[in-house]
């Protein structure tokens, strides 16, 4: 079987500044990883780059065992709320829609009734059939966050790649997202970045902890990961987990 991801010594430069350094890294279908680490540390930037967002200085990144290019549709993407214009006047079902169109349309693309029951499909499986017809400006935080989800799931993508999914979200909000999620890495590779050691913990199957550079990889977190400096010893603390 491919793998869902493989990065081969990946370097990403913002001009002269380094913003992820040599990372090698594989991702079998079917995983569950998390990435976590400093703020600054690159993990945004990484998945940009797998999702073809910004170019890599140098590496190279295979998807499902081709190059990126030639796997469109075949990556969700769910980004954070505050890169997400939430005043834009679009319902949820039209929201949600969007991720069916294709790469390059025409104006005056029509919707197959097949893009209109996958929606259906969706509302149902994010239990938000009810809200179909509210402007998105009018939904709580866990459910805007839910209709990002189900538009990044439109696609019918093998890998799902998702931004601090429950950052900002209220207890029971982030609880159900966790139960969609756990729901879903049944049936799909799940790529996250993550801070809440709550969901790390109980849901990943890899860990990777990154600063610039793969820190730590593994199943479990290593000894509060989130309360280390960043100096010398407590990088050696993480190679040594």
């Amino acid at each position: 079987m491919e793998k869902a991801l493989r990065l081969s010594e990946v370097t990403i430069n913002y001009h002269t500044q380094i913003a992820v350094q040599n990372v090698s890294l594989t991702v079998d279908q079917g995983e569950f990883l998390v990435i976590t680490g400093p703020n600054g540390g690159g993990k945004s930037s990484l998945i940009k780059a797998i999702l073809s967002l910004i170019p890599v200085t140098k590496g190279t990144i295979e998807i499902l065992g081709k190059q990126q290019s030639e796997v469109k549709g075949k990556i969700g993407y769910v980004p954070q709320q505050t890169h997400f214009d939430h005043s834009f006047p679009i319902t949820v079902r039209d929201a949600i829609l969007m991720g069916r169109l294709p790469s390059k349309i025409g104006w005056f693309y029509r919707y197959s009734q097949t893009d209109h029951e996958v929606v259906n499909d969706l509302l149902e499986q994010m239990n938000i059939a009810g809200l179909a017809k509210r402007q998105l400006n009018e939904l709580s935080g866990g459910q805007k966050q839910k209709v990002l989800i189900a538009r990044a799931l439109s696609s019918k993508p093998e890998v799902l790649i998702l931004d601090e999914p429950t950052a900002s979200l209220d207890v029971k909000a982030k609880a159900q997202i966790y139960d969609i999620l756990k729901t879903l890495s049944q049936s799909m590779t799940i790529v996250m970045i993550s801070h809440d050691e709550q969901l790390i913990a109980r849901y990943a199957s890899t860990i990777v902890f990154l600063n610039k550079e793969i820190l730590y990889k593994g199943t479990e977190l290593p000894h509060s990961p989130f309360n280390l400096g960043f100096g010398l010893s407590s990088m050696e603390a993480l190679h040594e987990h």
